[in-house]
């Protein structure tokens, strides 16, 4: 079942190419921008309306499982 539609969220998270995978190959949003620099990637359900609605970042710092 693939996402249609998300309000605008955000997640830091520890392993960002792994992540960017599992949102784009398994949930089916199309990465519409990435700032390899800052370690972002920006995601859309709707491409052809939304920019993104749903962003990734490098940078979590919280213990695994917390």
């Amino acid at each position: 079942m693939a996402i249609t539609g998300l309000g605008h969220t955000g997640l830091w998270v520890y392993d960002l190419p792994r992540m960017r995978d599992f949102y784009e190959r398994v949930m089916g949003l199309t990465v519409t921008d990435e700032d390899e620099e800052l370690q972002i990637v920006f995601f859309s359900a709707r491409p052809d309306e939304e920019h993104h609605e749903f962003v990734l970042q490098t940078g979590r710092t919280s213990p695994i499982g917390d």
